[in-house]
């Protein structure tokens, strides 16, 4: 348990000193259209696709979260002479990240059944809880120390790959746990659910690629702002976290459906607002619609299948395939709409987008309800999407 520990502290660390600026670097660096859609929606899509894959095959995860994240601590240092110099090969290393993220999350996810039962794995989702909070404050550092001064990004992606180098190192230690047989398909009564879902997802992506413009273009952001919007959320995430819980387990469907038009408020603080500070006061909905996401959603997929790995590598490429689609399209939009000028082209987008995702979370009202316990917090180790 230790080791597992440290490594997820070390996870959380890594991860949040880079990831919450990486969509709003690609647009410093001249990354529009569909590539910047691709890079918005990376962790989401590629992520999901490679998991998927790895259920049909019995896995090592030991040696699945060695190989990966050595490779991750590799591309960091890769990002940083080859992807600050030139968009595409910040977009192609990017996306290199984001597949070897999904193998890493896989092995870790089969590293964590082996103690998500009693008090020991209450025990990881408390620490995971009070890690988070030491991820925030490495944000902020990046932040602070970044503001205006776009290179100094370099120390912190070096920083970032040496901390997945190092957790490549301390997951040979592990003991292995090995897979008797391989994920099977469960016959799963779930196939609205699915749907609904990338519906969703496309509604919800197609806003992704847009809120970097905003912040570049409209809002003039710097660093310290980003850094600021991200510490914002995932601190009203981890006030409001545990509070949401009994919400969801007594009306599930009525909170999915709100904790989907939650993610409104993103799209149109973006659109109508004045001045960052707007901008600020939006994420405070993050408490609730991050809350919601990490319980509900996967309380529900848990209700209606059988063999759960299988079910949840199937949740996430319906919702990774959702994503894609919808982040090309909003990335490909602001191009079209660019003789509108900037401003105006991504303040019409983004009430598109929050059009568009008030309409499909009325969806979730069209499933059965189901009612049980709902699973423990899941400790986010990669950006949250808004």
């Amino acid at each position: 348990m230790a080791k597992l520990r440290t490594y997820a502290v070390l996870q959380t660390l890594a991860s949040s000193l880079t990831q919450p600026f990486v969509s709003f670097l690609a647009a410093i660096l001249g990354v529009f259209g569909v590539e910047l859609g691709l890079v918005t929606t990376a962790n989401t899509f590629f992520s999901s696709i490679v998991q998927l894959v790895l259920t049909n095959f019995r896995t090592s995860p030991r040696k699945l979260v060695l190989l990966a994240d050595t490779a991750i601590g590799i591309l960091w240092f890769v990002m940083v002479v080859l992807g600050l110099s030139s968009p595409i090969y910040y977009v192609i290393t990017y996306v290199a990240i984001a597949c070897f993220s999904g193998v890493s999350s896989f092995g870790w996810l089969i590293m964590l059944e082996k103690y998500s039962v009693g008090d020991r794995g209450r025990k990881l989702a408390e620490y995971g809880f009070y890690s988070s909070i030491g991820g925030l404050v490495a944000t902020l550092v990046t932040g602070l120390t970044v503001q205006n001064s776009y290179s100094d990004f370099s120390p912190f992606f070096i920083a970032s790959g040496a901390l997945y180098l190092l957790n490549g190192a301390l997951a040979y230690r592990w003991e292995d746990v090995t897979e008797t047989r391989k994920s099977q398909i469960s016959k799963p009564r779930m196939w609205k659910f699915l749907g609904i879902t990338a519906a969703f997802n496309a509604t919800w992506a197609f806003a992704w690629p847009l809120f970097p413009l905003a912040q570049v273009y409209v809002y003039h952001m710097d660093a310290l702002e980003v850094a600021l919007t991200s510490v914002l959320a995932g601190s009203s995430t981890l006030i409001l976290q545990r509070k949401i819980g009994g919400l969801v387990d007594r009306s599930r469907k009525k909170m999915m459906f709100l904790g989907r038009l939650g993610l409104t408020t993103f799209p149109l603080a973006y659109a109508l607002g004045n001045s960052v500070y707007d901008i600020y006061a939006a994420q405070l909905m993050s408490g609730f619609t991050n809350s919601v996401s990490s319980t509900a959603y996967y309380s529900y997929l848990f209700d209606k299948v059988e063999d759960k790995r299988r079910g949840i590598a199937m949740y996430n490429a319906f919702a990774g395939l959702g994503a894609l689609i919808g982040g090309v399209l909003g990335g490909a939009s602001s191009l079209f709409l660019a003789s509108l000028g900037q401003d105006m082209s991504i303040r019409i987008l983004l009430l598109v987008a929050a059009i568009s995702r008030a309409t499909a979370s009325t969806f979730y009202l069209f499933l059965d309800d189901v009612k049980g316990p709902i699973p423990p917090p899941r400790a986010e180790m990669v950006v949250r999407h808004h």
